[in-house]
């Protein structure tokens, strides 16, 4: 997640959180269940620029999914180390600084 911009707060064997901007927090916890690879993962992320995010995370080697089109976003997928398969979308929010 720190590949992807977010910034590590707190790291302990019981809790990850990570800040995103504007001071959102991304709590990541471990799990006793195992991750079926290729699960979804139980949040999304949500980027300005879906085409450079995309480029970026190529250049990163997260290997991201082709961008398709829905009814409400542009999105394409990554996997996590985890094996969780997580949706990135672009954002419809107004041109207003948050």
């Amino acid at each position: 997640m720190c590949k992807l911009g977010m910034r590590e707060i707190i790291q302990s064997e019981s809790i990850v959180v990570l800040e995103l901007r504007g001071g959102t927090h991304l709590l990541l916890e471990p799990t006793n269940d195992p991750i079926t690879p290729g699960s979804k993962a139980p949040f999304d992320l949500m980027v300005d620029d879906i085409d450079g995010s995309h480029e970026n995370f190529q250049r990163l080697g997260l290997s991201p999914s082709r961008i398709e089109d829905d009814r409400f976003h542009p999105s394409f997928m990554i996997l996590d180390p985890s094996g969780y398969e997580i949706t990135v979308n672009s954002n419809h929010v107004s041109s207003r600084p948050v």
